[in-house]
This record gives structure tokens, sequence and C-alpha cells, in this order.
């Protein structure tokens, strides 16, 4: 399958996130508790605690991919819930369902923590995902650049092209990228 890069803002990501929201509270669903998923989580975390009215927010964090595009087998959290939630509704908050296999991990090891209810919320959701979420704003085949990953797509990609990973197409649209994503930083450096 080609690679495709959708580079956000945080600009987009902050509006993006008070919809979620909103579709949140649309829904009639009220958690206890935002446990998010480190590090995609964190940022979307402070908006959705602010607008749900919610003080009470946790970190697990898991690991999946080895590098862009090349996901392990399974995910492991490796920084496991701290907080109780036993007998709580809990919000589940994520930048993406991609493979779904992150998702899985924690929603289990939410479970096995004794979680009265569990919904998922993320920004993106990939039609692959072997979790969709209860919540997500839209839906897209395309490898998302956020913007608090910068600097780490900036280093990845700049590699593999120096070593020559990328052909075809897939240079082509790389190069693309990372010349957008190396802009937008730029911008955001500049003082006003």
């Amino acid at each position: 399958m080609p690679l495709n890069y959708k580079v956000t803002t945080w600009d987009e990501i902050v509006k993006k996130t008070l919809k979620l929201c909103e579709a949140i509270k649309n829904s009639g669903f009220k958690p206890d508790i935002i446990v998010f998923i480190l590090r995609g989580g964190a940022t979307l975390s402070s908006v959705m605690a602010d607008c749900l009215g919610l003080r009470d927010v946790a970190a697990v964090r898991a690991t999946l991919y080895k590098k862009i595009g090349e996901p392990e087998e399974e995910a492991k959290i490796i920084q496991p819930l701290t907080v109780d939630v036993r007998g709580k509704k809990v919000l589940v908050l994520d930048d993406v369902s991609d493979t779904g296999k992150t998702l899985k991990a924690v929603i289990e090891h939410i479970k096995e923590k004794g979680a009265k209810e569990i919904r998922v919320a993320t920004i993106h959701y990939k039609p692959w995902s072997i979790v969709e979420p209860d919540f997500y704003i839209e839906e897209t085949d395309h490898w998302i650049v956020y913007p608090w990953e910068y600097h780490e797509f900036i280093d990845e990609v700049s590699k593999r092209l120096e070593n020559g990973e990328f052909q075809g197409e897939d240079r082509k649209k790389s190069e693309e990228a990372l010349n957008l994503v190396m802009r937008l930083l730029s911008d955001l450096k500049k003082d006003d």
C-alpha cells in the first residue's frame, strides 16, 4: 500500500478535540475519569478535561510501533494505570486508532482494574483498526503526523530518505511531507 501522509497543525487538533468533546457530551456519556494513552492522548486530555469539566485524568503508556508504518505484533503496557478506576466510567483517549492493538491492550488493562464502563475517543480512525472508537472525528488511511511529533518525524524520515528506504512515489510523498513539517515547525518558532 502506498504511503500517504496527513500533516496536522495545533489549531486543527484543538478544534477537532473540541468537536470530539461535543460529540461525547451530546451522547449523554458522562465519564468519571479520562485515561489517556501516552504520548498521543496527552495534549488532547488537557483540552478534553477542560471541555468536559473533569479533574480526574490519568495516563497509561503502551508501545507498538518500531518506526513509521511498522507495528510490532502486540502492544505492551509499559506504564500501567496508577489510579483506582473500580466502579468508574472511563473515557480512554488517544490521537488515533490505527491498528487498534494499543487501544485493545489499554482497554483490557482498564477492565482488569475494575472499571464499570469504558468508552473510547480518538481524533482519527483507520478502517482496518481492530477497535472502532465510540467517538472519533475523521476516518483516514493516511499516516498522520501530529504537531507533538514534528521533531521525531523530521529525524526519522530524514534518516530513512538518506538510507534509501523510500522509493518512487513513497519517496516523493515523504519528501513533500518532510518539507511541510519543517516549514510548519519553522513558522511556530518565529516571534510575532
